[in-house]
């Protein structure tokens, strides 16, 4: 198929799902998928928290300073106390996910010229730290990834099914994370050590939750939509 005769063929099933209604067939698949994503995410995560001591001792025993090593016997004993709440927040962000439309409030407290200015330089740490793991995540996953983002959005546009089509991207898990351990009101380098919790014990280890994804899409009867968005390349187009 040829690229007039792809972005053709999208329209077309575009139009299509404007006209048709949604049903309940629809709406099962998408809580199927719902129900799958939550516990499994879920354990993902419970499974970071139960490696997380393993993990650090790891760091701190690389550790090159007594000060660095100090940052990561002190986030044990911060995602023990915190586990409970990053488990609710993180829940409740994947959970959105399946709510199109959906948006948080966004909070601009008052801060001082020399806090904005500190908080700018974090923020751009931050940004570039989980740009990382997103990017790092979407390359060790690729084909299932690329195959779930056709599925789902022929699902959309030719099913109006009610879910965000980045509901299953790394992108969204990673800023789910980043929302969750937010209420933990820990410092920066504290943060980022919990972003190379996430990175190792989540983002590694999805492999399966994707493989489950895709066989729950391929059995709903979603098809293989053509690459629609712009810059979309199929894995393997580019070796």
């Amino acid at each position: 198929m040829d690229v007039q005769n792809s972005h053709s063929g999208s329209r077309a099933t575009a139009r299509a799902g404007a006209e048709m209604p949604l049903t309940a067939e629809t709406r099962q698949v998408v809580a199927d998928l719902r129900e799958l994503t939550l516990p499994a995410l879920a354990d993902r995560l419970d499974r970071m928290f139960d490696g997380a001591d393993d993990f650090l001792f790891g760091l701190a025993g690389r550790a090159a300073t007594n000060q660095e090593q100090r940052l990561y016997f002190d986030t044990m004993r911060v995602v023990r106390l915190g586990r409970a709440d990053i488990a609710k927040r993180f829940r409740e962000q994947i959970a959105a996910s399946f709510e199109p439309g959906h948006a948080p409030a966004a909070t601009a407290p008052g801060l001082s010229f020399d806090e904005l200015s500190l908080q700018k330089s974090e923020a751009v740490e931050e940004n570039i730290a989980l740009a990382n793991m997103a990017s790092k995540a979407e390359s060790l996953y690729r084909e299932q990834i690329w195959e779930i983002s056709r599925r789902l959005e022929w699902l959309i546009e030719a099913r109006r099914a009610p879910i965000l089509p980045e509901a299953f991207m790394p992108r969204t898990l990673v800023e789910a994370f980043r929302v969750a351990i937010a209420v933990l009101k820990v410092d920066f380098p504290t943060v980022l050590v919990l972003y190379k919790l996430c990175d190792r014990l989540v983002l590694g280890e999805l492999s399966e939750f994707y493989a489950g994804v895709l066989m729950r899409l391929k059995s709903s009867g979603a098809q293989t939509a053509p690459p629609r968005r712009s810059g979309q390349v199929a894995p393997g187009a580019l070796d």
